[in-house]
């Protein structure tokens, strides 16, 4: 499970819209967005894109990009802390 802080939202829709993107991500297994605290949470199989997420999740906010910022259980490359 990693966590992603996302800038930009403006609304739930727009979270919906983030949701949305992230599950197309070849490597997400599943997405909880939340616009009030401006976070994602994902499960993804080893070997998911960094740089998909980060372009999935930009498309449809108007912050900065995404940043890691927290991780339980599996980096982003897949391996055990």
């Amino acid at each position: 499970m990693i966590h992603l802080k996302i800038t930009g939202m403006t609304c739930d829709s727009c979270a919906e819209h983030v949701k949305e993107a992230l599950e197309r991500v070849p490597g997400v297994q599943s997405a909880l967005v939340s616009y009030p605290k401006g976070t994602a949470q994902l499960a993804i199989e080893a070997g998911t894109s960094p740089d998909a997420l980060t372009a999935a999740a930009c498309r449809y906010s108007t912050g900065e990009q995404p940043r890691r910022i927290a991780r339980q259980g599996a980096r982003l490359d897949g391996s055990r802390r």
